[in-house]
């Protein structure tokens, strides 16, 4: 089901910037494609308290993962981008604690797909470094996949999210740029999980490779 959610978000934004592209060309806006892939940190997912089965507290706890996104926009300004951003970020579970209580045994996953809009300011500086800034909202598709002695579950969600950035920009040639930089992300609360957790906050470091039209 996620899946299918994520193909119909990716596929209607893909195509209102495709028609946004094609208009803005008209006004000489430029158009940006970019690839990015870098390590990412998710922060402890904790769980919601359900005191009628005896949950107290509890958390799931997880280990260094990656983040790759893909980034589609337009330059309206020598300083301003905006872009949509779809990706990927994929953590494995490293911990389970339960009432302060660890609890062995229990593996899994957890996976988010952002699909949101950033707008990128990039600080005017003479050369070929520019620093850069940004923010983003948009929709979080999420997955927590558990595997607990054979006994598997997986459980999906879609919560509003947001992020922030933070990097410096190469221009290796006039059209061809790298970026290396930092990203924070979370969702809201998981209020559909069986469990509810609340929100994935992640921190990626993350190295870029842009091309301008």
């Amino acid at each position: 089901m996620i899946m299918k959610s994520s193909f119909a978000y990716l596929g209607a934004a893909s195509a209102a910037l495709l028609m946004t592209t094609a208009a803005t060309q008209a006004l000489d806006f430029k158009p940006y494609v970019a690839v990015d892939s870098g390590v990412n940190l998710l922060q402890d997912l904790h769980l919601k308290a359900i005191p009628d089965v005896g949950l107290d507290s509890g958390k799931f706890s997880f280990s260094p993962g990656y983040r790759v996104g893909v980034h589609m926009g337009v330059q309206v300004q020598d300083q301003v981008a905006i872009e949509f951003a779809p990706g990927l970020a994929w953590n494995s579970l490293h911990q389970t604690v339960v009432n302060d209580t660890v609890v062995p045994g229990i593996k899994g996953e957890f996976r988010q797909i952002p699909l949101m809009v950033n707008g990128i300011y990039s600080i005017p500086l003479e050369g070929k470094l520019k620093p850069f800034v940004g923010l983003g909202a948009g929709a979080i598709l999420s997955r927590l996949e558990l595997n607990a002695g054979g006994d598997k579950s997986a459980e999906d969600d879609v919560t509003f999210g947001y992020q922030g950035m933070a990097g410096i920009s190469y221009a290796a040639t006039e059209r061809l740029s790298v970026s290396l930089g930092y990203q924070f992300m979370s969702s809201l609360d998981h209020k559909k999980f069986s469990t509810p957790t609340g929100a994935a906050v992640n921190h990626s470091v993350i190295l870029g490779l842009g091309y301008k039209f």
